[in-house]
């Protein structure tokens, strides 16, 4: 019988000299490659313990992408709502507040609007060490005006490898060379 198109098949699994981090077994692994939106080509890597059932996975990009800026002015509480692809790889920043979120070995990808990339930026200010309590202050304060749409800002996304997107035809991209 002819697999169809949203069918696949389970990826064998390779025994591997790789010792599990958790209890010293020996870990198999399994490639696994699809397409997906926004992100294309990508290979799943997983390694799995079967004595304590570890498991750790990464996932790949196959596919080079180009670098693109993509900025936003949003000077309308309605642009809030915006929704907002950003890729692993992207750093999203707000340069009128100093904010940033910037990419990291276990960076994962995310749909979500402007607002909720502010509360994004809110939560990580809260973990992130200040020494001037007052700038931490100000941009705070900045955040939450900006979430209650009282004060306009630009949204920027940098995005070397060009999967990130703004469904908004107020933005623009960029491509960088």
């Amino acid at each position: 019988m002819p697999m169809r198109e949203n069918e696949y098949t389970v990826p064998e699994e390779i025994p591997t000299n790789v010792e599990c981090p958790a209890c010293g077994s020996l870990l198999f692994l399994m490639n696994y490659e699809m397409e997906i939106p926004h992100e294309g080509h990508i290979m799943i890597q997983t390694y799995t313990c079967h004595s304590c059932l570890y498991k750790k996975s990464n996932v790949f990009s196959s596919e080079p992408g180009r670098h693109i800026k993509i900025n936003l002015r949003i000077d309308s509480s309605s642009l809030l709502n915006t929704m907002v692809y950003r890729s692993p790889a992207a750093f999203v920043y707000i340069p009128e507040f100093g904010a940033e979120i910037s990419p990291g070995e276990k960076s994962s990808g995310y749909v979500t609007t402007v607002e909720g990339i502010l509360r994004r930026l809110d939560e990580y200010i809260d973990m992130m060490p200040y020494e001037d309590e007052e700038e931490f202050n100000r941009v705070k304060a900045l955040l939450h005006e900006a979430e209650e749409g009282n004060i306009p800002f630009t949204l920027v996304i940098d995005d070397e490898t060009g999967r990130s997107s703004v469904s908004s035809d107020r933005a623009t991209v960029e491509y960088i060379q």
